[in-house]
C-alpha cells in the first residue's frame, strides 16, 4: 500500500506484476459518441479560456505491436493540430531511455514507481519548456 502523502492529487503506481513480455493485444475502436463528447469538452475549455496540452504517455518500446495500436494515437495528433492544442507524445515522438529500460514498467505499458518518478521529472521540464516558448527536444 502506497502512503497518500507521497502522491499529492496525482497518479499512484501499481507494483510489478509479471516481467515484461510480449501479449495479446486489443485496439479498442474509438466510439462516435465519445469522441463527439470529447470534441464538445474540448469546446467547452476552449470557450472558457483553458489551455489545454495533450500527453501521450511512454510505453515500453520493446513489447510494442508494431504500428496496429498507433490509429488512436493519430486520431489525438489530428485532433491536437487541427485545434492548435500542444501534444507531448513520448510514445513515437519523444521516445527516451524511459521507452526502453524495463525497470521503469510494471508491466508492458504501465509505469512502476519508479518509472512515473522519472518521467515526472522529464514531463516537468518539458511542460517548463513549452510554456516558456522553448523549443522541443
Amino acid at each position: 500500500i502506497y502512503q497518500k502523502t507521497k502522491y499529492y492529487n496525482g497518479f499512484i503506481p501499481f507494483k510489478i506484476r509479471k516481467k515484461l513480455q510480449k501479449r495479446e493485444v486489443v485496439y479498442p475502436e474509438v466510439d462516435p459518441v465519445q469522441r463527439r463528447a470529447f470534441e464538445e469538452l474540448l469546446n467547452d475549455f476552449d470557450r472558457d479560456g483553458i489551455k489545454v496540452i495533450f500527453v501521450q504517455m511512454p510505453g515500453y518500446l520493446y513489447a510494442r505491436d508494431g504500428e496496429k495500436g498507433l490509429k488512436n494515437l493519430e486520431l489525438l495528433k489530428g485532433i491536437a493540430q487541427k485545434r492548435g492544442i500542444p501534444f507531448l507524445d513520448y510514445e513515437i515522438e519523444r521516445i527516451s531511455s524511459v521507452n526502453t529500460n524495463p525497470d521503469l514498467f510494471a508491466d508492458w505499458i504501465h509505469m512502476s514507481e519508479k518509472g512515473s518518478e522519472v518521467f515526472s521529472k522529464l514531463l516537468k521540464q518539458d511542460l517548463e519548456a513549452l510554456l516558456n516558448g522553448e523549443q522541443k527536444r
